[in-house]
């Protein structure tokens, strides 16, 4: 539903002009005079002029902000943030009690919010005493200037600030004055061992996930809002923090030289071999339970003292979290503050550190070797052979997590069995105590879906809806025919294309999904253009309008530039581990398509050398398939 008053141009001048119209017909009406009607047919002439006038200004403004926009990323956001601005419900106001009645009453929602939260985060699971490792001393060098530059250089701008209401662009702009003032207040926190009473404090908004009930408060994710200047003190200890200790390979998530690509493609090409070896493969998705939200505090400082961290340092994180406070900001206004006493703070640069290090010291004597075991953050896959030994492994995880205050869900961690031996046996199932886990055919990981055929339609389907979804979102503007071409092909490629390439580096694909990309982009960018197949445009005279490469090149691309990278890294890479597992004798019959073959045959057409990865800079030209200028 879309709201014909856009911020943009509803300003006090259209609001005088329609409000002098509606005066001027409520006279006409009351009196019937014809002066009356010619007063009101000049307020209305007079008001439309206002709102078409203003309307262009904005539009005008709104393209030439689009092209002096710096980056895709600032294009993308001009982008999105039009299509909010024209929505006319952006977030839901309402919701319900425990007992599902609709509250309507600004105090009683506020109350329900502040309800919700404080037992959410306030609430551990149950847990054993933890082992006590002994404190280590150790030096505790002072903030340098260097430092303060580094992290403000890594956060970002124009992000919605805490209630101190200081955002990070100020210190920006106050350039080498305000580094020389931030390093001297972190090294007075650093010989108090206090953060400022004013960061204690901060705002929780609740995000609607976009599925389930829009007023049941169990569909929304709440997102602190704390002091920027408190995130550059937590990404310094956290630059800290990641020099002192190492966490286990096992881990993906937010670690230096890996992401989400190198988990899918770990467990796409180790199910790619053992469909080639004919082997039956079991794979178990663990859901944790509210991870961030209820990790013990007790137990992230333990893990720390176990990684031999300074003592001072664990003061420091330690202090971070006592008597902190929030408060829920919703459209009904604030809720009243209370105390959050269980947890990391949500979006946070050093809790995703903490976090990863705790579950790192719970699990690394029971985590099995990569490829077998991939953590990406809180999202966990163990895999085996042998559904038997898969039943131990998963016995031996809920134990090491629920002894020590996480939660497996029993409804949201899944099993997916890949039948490619030739004797099936029926029956096979992963429990936890005694409560068999959803067998499911496929199940989307890190934002791909794996199936147990390793078949990629169903991603291919997944990407090209994603696509669409992200096109629609911003349609109004893709279908304006008063927007450049050119500068909606930008939009296209920039907010658009990438939600469809989304792990396609990682397919093996075949010319059915090619052809599938290929025509559902057409179908995008003759929308956009405002033409159909009956007016005869052919392809390539609409691409170079939009100055956009196929989509079908630009997959080709981002394959061999992931080929080129997994190339270039050390042997105990997850990609690298999985891409070692030998292969058995092939049997009869023409051999299914895996992504080794299909970067070979992307290779023999393109003419190059395995040697030629080992040159970064070389392979990205070679292997670029670039827009048309």
């Amino acid at each position: 539903m879309h709201n014909n008053k856009d911020p943009s141009w509803w300003n006090e001048e259209v609001k005088g002009a329609l409000r002098n119209k509606k005066e001027c017909f409520k006279q006409w009406q009351s009196s019937g005079l014809d002066d009356d009607r010619i007063l009101y047919k000049t307020a209305k002439k007079l008001a439309k002029y206002k709102v078409a006038k203003q309307r262009n200004y904005s539009r005008e403004k709104f393209y030439k902000r689009l092209e002096n926009a710096n980056n895709d990323r600032d294009i993308f956001k001009l982008a999105k943030q039009r299509h909010k601005n024209g929505l006319d419900i952006k977030i839901n106001k309402y919701i319900k009690n425990e007992n599902g009645l609709l509250l309507t009453e600004d105090n009683k929602i506020n109350e329900r919010w502040c309800q919700y939260y404080q037992k959410l985060l306030n609430e551990e699971f149950p847990s054993q005493p933890l082992n006590i490792t002994p404190s280590v001393a150790g030096p505790l060098n002072k903030i340098s200037e260097e430092e303060v530059k580094r992290a403000l250089k890594k956060i970002k701008n124009h992000k919605a600030v805490g209630p101190d209401s200081i955002p990070a662009d100020l210190w920006k702009l106050l350039g080498p004055i305000a580094v020389q003032w931030l390093t001297k207040l972190f090294n007075q926190i650093l010989t108090s061992m206090k953060i400022p009473k004013s960061w204690r404090h901060s705002y929780l908004v609740p995000f609607y996930k976009n599925k389930g009930d829009v007023s049941d408060c169990g569909n929304y994710r709440g997102i602190k809002l704390t002091s920027h200047t408190l995130k550059l003190w937590e990404r310094i200890l956290n630059n800290r923090l990641c020099q002192l200790v190492s966490i286990s390979d096992n881990q993906c998530g937010f670690a230096p030289g890996r992401s989400t690509t190198d988990a899918i493609q770990a467990i796409r090409i180790l199910m790619e071999k053992h469909r080639t070896n004919r082997e039956d493969l079991h794979l178990v998705f663990i859901d944790l339970e509210k991870a961030f939200d209820r990790i013990p505090r007790k137990l992230v400082w333990e893990a720390m003292r176990a990684q031999q961290i300074p003592e001072l340092y664990i003061h420091l994180v330690h202090d971070m979290y006592q008597n902190i406070s929030t408060q829920v900001r919703s459209l009904a206004g604030l809720s009243e503050p209370f105390q959050v006493k269980v947890g990391v703070h949500q979006g946070s640069a050093l809790s995703l550190f903490l976090f990863n290090l705790s579950l790192d010291y719970l699990t690394k004597d029971i985590q099995s070797p990569l490829p077998w075991c991939m953590l990406y953050a809180d999202d966990i896959v163990l895999i085996d052979k042998c559904a038997i030994r898969l039943q131990a492994t998963l016995e031996q995880w809920r134990q090491a997590l629920e002894n020590n205050g996480l939660h497996i869900s029993r409804s949201k961690t899944e099993f997916l069995r890949c039948s490619f031996s030739e004797q099936y046996t029926p029956n096979i199932s992963v429990s936890i105590d005694g409560q068999p886990l959803p067998c499911v055919n496929k199940f989307k990981y890190l934002g791909s879906v794996l199936t147990a055929d390793i078949n990629i339609d169903a991603d291919v389907t997944h990407r090209i809806n994603a696509a669409w979804l992200r096109w629609r979102t911003l349609s109004g503007i893709l279908c304006d025919s008063r927007m450049p071409i050119q500068l909606k092909g930008k939009i296209y490629k920039t907010a658009v294309r990438p939600a469809m390439l989304y792990g396609a580096e990682c397919w093996a694909a075949k010319k059915i999904h090619e052809k599938k990309m290929h025509t559902n982009e057409m179908k995008m960018l003759r929308w956009s253009a405002g033409v159909t197949r009956l007016d005869k445009v052919r392809n390539e005279y609409i691409r170079g309008s939009f100055k956009v490469a196929p989509i079908v090149d630009k997959m080709v691309e981002s394959r061999m530039r992931w080929y080129g990278h997994v190339m270039r890294r050390e042997e105990e890479h997850p990609v690298r581990k999985a891409l070692a597992i030998p292969e058995k004798k092939k049997g009869r019959g023409r051999p299914l398509a895996t992504w080794w073959t299909t970067v070979s045959k992307d290779l023999e057409r393109a003419q190059l050398e395995i040697q030629a990865t080992q040159d970064r800079k070389s392979w990205r030209i070679k292997t670029r398939r670039a827009d048309p200028k």
